[in-house]
């Protein structure tokens, strides 16, 4: 099981790690198998299901373009574009521009990984599995 794991900081300490970083003259670089997000209510407001659904098609099917993509979840393209844009700024996916005879917008995970751990101080610990293929 390979996990990407989801923890939340609020901007302030966001900041004091940055203050923190220029006075000892460190990196501040993140983790690359984690995401931050401000608060759960933010990750809440941005996760909901179909993301997860998109997620999980990239993983199982990798399509050859969004549109594609869209096909296959059976959803409106310009619907399925919006969430991959949204997931690729947040650093779930990223998406390689392919020219040919057609443009593509080509998706793929950001990541190797089939499991989003979301670390909430006040609930604890949970998981949410990605299929590894098609039902």
């Amino acid at each position: 099981m390979k996990p990407i794991n989801i923890k939340f900081k609020s901007n302030e300490d966001f900041f004091g790690d940055i203050k923190n970083a220029i006075k000892s003259n460190k990196s501040l670089l993140q983790k690359s198998d984690t995401i931050y997000f401000d608060d759960y209510k933010g990750f809440q407001d941005f996760m909901f299901p179909t993301r997860f659904d998109v997620l999980a098609a990239i993983r199982a099917f990798k399509p050859t373009s969004i549109y594609f993509l869209a096909k296959l979840l059976q959803r409106h393209y310009q619907s399925v574009l919006k969430d991959c844009n949204a997931l690729e700024v947040a650093g779930f996916i990223l998406t390689e521009k392919k020219t040919g005879e057609r443009n593509q917008t080509v998706p793929s995970l950001a990541f190797d990984y089939d499991t989003i751990i979301v670390h909430n101080l006040e609930m604890g610990k949970m998981s949410h599995s990605l299929p590894s293929k098609a039902a």
